[in-house]
């Protein structure tokens, strides 16, 4: 089976932070770079060294001709040209205007920019360049940054003994505070499919308080994907979204979804690119994944794919859209609970809640015994329907509710006060607990006393 828009995907890598998605379906305008907010001095000075094309020539001979004709040239301004560089991936230019600026105006280099130097170094000429590079650099200049720069060297070259021995070096030091370090270890275990170790390190961090933040889970999610363990992916990633802490954003759904490639589960991957793109704001882009879905994949996971757009399209209040989506679904075909329940949250989500209560009992009286609706909605609903003194609409809820599992004592507290607040009789509800188990407690005592006042 061909998939399309895994093509470029998959080749990216995640390279690009535009984002894969975006440049491949996104309708969104991209944000400008920035050689395109320099000041003109900046831009010249960058024009002229933008020309040399052959990373094998240098531009330190632009550099001293741009002096040499009386302009003057800042820290920040050549920071930013070093910046610049390395985003267009010409490492060498950026190591060459980087030295520049210490050998011929003696700027002295932050420590973030040391660190950047020996990565351009590494990048450049190599570990053993890099290592002398290190070496050179006064002890109290090897910040944090600078050590995890040399990490970072090291698990680059998947070099683990010398990648273990900085990180140690970084421990004694006090510099293994933060989560950085671990991250790039993880990394590197990941690679070479050290898994246990993996495994160690975030006991490790657990134990002595350092967070795991979002770049942590993302490495442990691309390194259960490296050993085709999908299952603890799908459980880093329900871990990601259920973390109120975390923004889970379209770089995690890529990883996921290509996660979901390689274990070749089709549907699932498209599910997370609709999700994806819906976290985009891109209800377009959706729906051609989704499309593109329906014309190869549509025996596979075809719920989850499905369930996917119809979150998106409620994200955006396109609910005429996802009623539709649904009902096509459903065409000739048995209903499905989850369809209708995703609606129902929904539809509870934008506070319409007579067509949340309508879609939760299409949803509920379709339901297989055991399967439960979202308790969030349910009790939303309950609360709305208790609010609306609609005792016709709560007993019919709680007669669907009762074919999937039994009830609880505080859904039959929910009819009996809304039966109390309408004026109704309460014999039915207290004789229906009594059938189900539930004998009449303090709070039960406590409604049938507010209606007796009544």
């Amino acid at each position: 089976m061909k998939l399309q828009f895994s093509t470029k995907f998959l080749q990216q890598k995640h390279q690009n932070s535009c984002g894969v998605l975006a440049s491949i379906f996104s309708t969104k305008t991209k944000p400008k770079t920035q050689t395109e907010t320099q000041s003109s001095s900046s831009k010249l000075l960058y024009d002229r060294i933008e020309v040399i094309e052959d990373l094998k020539t240098s531009v330190v001979p632009v550099l001293d001709q741009w002096v040499s004709e009386g302009r003057s040239v800042d820290r920040g301004q050549l920071r930013n040209l070093v910046e610049i560089m390395n985003n267009l991936r010409r490492f060498n230019h950026a190591l060459e205007i980087s030295q520049w600026m210490t050998d011929r105006h003696n700027f002295a280099l932050s420590p973030s920019e040391i660190a950047h130097r020996l990565d351009m170094v590494h990048r450049v000429h190599g570990i053993k360049l890099a290592e002398e590079y290190f070496n050179s650099v006064p002890n109290d200049a090897k910040t944090c940054q600078v050590y995890g720069a040399l990490l970072n060297a090291y698990v680059q070259q998947k070099s683990v003994e010398e990648a273990e021995a900085i990180m140690q070096t970084m421990r004694v030091m006090g510099f293994a505070t933060a989560s950085f370090p671990y991250n790039m270890l993880i990394t590197l275990y990941s690679q070479i499919g050290e898994n246990d170790k993996i495994e160690v390190l975030i006991q490790e961090m657990e134990e002595k308080g350092i967070p795991n933040d979002k770049k942590t889970r993302e490495v442990l999610m691309s390194a259960y994907i490296a050993t085709s363990d999908i299952s603890m992916m799908e459980m880093v990633l329900k871990w990601m979204e259920k973390d109120p802490h975390y923004v889970v954003d379209w770089k995690v759904y890529s990883i996921a979804a290509n996660g979901y490639l390689k274990g070749r589960q089709f549907g699932s991957s498209y599910a997370c690119m609709i999700t994806c793109l819906a976290k985009l704001d891109d209800v377009e882009g959706a729906e051609k994944i989704f499309e593109e879905w329906e014309s190869q994949c549509t025996a596979m996971c075809g719920n989850r794919v499905l369930i996917s757009l119809i979150i998106a399209y409620c994200k955006e209040g396109l609910f005429e859209k996802a009623d539709s989506a649904v009902n096509k679904a459903l065409e000739g075909k048995k209903p499905r609970a989850s369809l209708w329940n995703v609606l129902a949250v929904g539809y509870e989500k934008d506070n319409q809640m007579p067509k949340a209560v309508e879609m939760l009992k299409r949803a509920i009286s379709v339901g297989k015994q055991g399967w439960s609706p979202n308790s969030v909605t349910l009790d939303a609903c309950l609360d709305h329907l208790e609010g609306q003194e609609d005792v016709d609409g709560i007993k019919d809820m709680i007669r669907l509710l009762k074919k999937s599992g039994p009830l609880t004592r505080d859904i039959y507290h929910r009819w009996l006060r809304t039966c109390v607040a309408a004026g109704d009789s309460v014999s039915e509800v207290v004789d229906q607990m009594k059938m189900d188990g539930f004998s009449v407690d303090e709070e039960t005592d406590k409604i049938l006393k507010t209606g007796q006042s009544l």
